[in-house]
Formats: C-alpha cells, sequence, structure tokens
C-alpha cells in the first residue's frame, strides 16, 4: 500500500475544501471534508460521529469527546468556527431536503 503525502499549497488545501461547496453542492461531503481537515481524525472516526456528538439542542458544542476506532485513545477536540458553518450548512441543507424547517 502507497503513502499519502498531505497538501501543503495553501491554494490546492483551499479547492479542495471548497469543492463540494461550490462546484458539486454537496453540504454533507463539505462537512466531513472541512470536519477532516481541521480535526486530522481519520476518516473512520469522523463517519462514527452522530449530530448529537457535535451539537445539542443550544447550539454547538465547543469541543467533542473522540474515542479513535483504531488506537482506542479519546480526543477532545474543539470544533472552530469554519467547522460549525460547514456543519450549519449541512443541516441546513437536510432539513431543507426532507422539508423540516
Amino acid at each position: 500500500m502507497g503513502t499519502t503525502q498531505p497538501i501543503r499549497n495553501k491554494k490546492t488545501l483551499e479547492n479542495f475544501r471548497n469543492y463540494y461547496k461550490k462546484e458539486e453542492n454537496k453540504p454533507r461531503n463539505y462537512a466531513l471534508i472541512v470536519f477532516g481537515l481541521n480535526s486530522a481524525l481519520r476518516i473512520s472516526d469522523i463517519l462514527n460521529l452522530k449530530w448529537k456528538d457535535v451539537c445539542n439542542s443550544a447550539g454547538y458544542l465547543e469541543h467533542i469527546i473522540v474515542t479513535e476506532k483504531k488506537t482506542g485513545k479519546k480526543n477532545v477536540l474543539a470544533l472552530n468556527r469554519v467547522t460549525k458553518e460547514a456543519q450549519k450548512c449541512c443541516i441546513l441543507f437536510v432539513r431543507k431536503s426532507f422539508s423540516l424547517l
């Protein structure tokens, strides 16, 4: 199996981050990518998250606790503004798509 290199070019990273927001209009994928880039979690750990893990009735949590699937290690992660905005974009899309507004 080959190795993966990080994206070091800021413009390439920005294009990657915004692809599913601007080109494909897929808020779920955009939210997953933004969350992944800002948390450095493995995709398996991100996909295990539930909405209740990142928000509650009062809004988005400031910090979340994630137990890594591979290592079993618990991490406390701060959710930054960009991550919260991506999550909000996704949930608004879901509510609109299923007439939940």
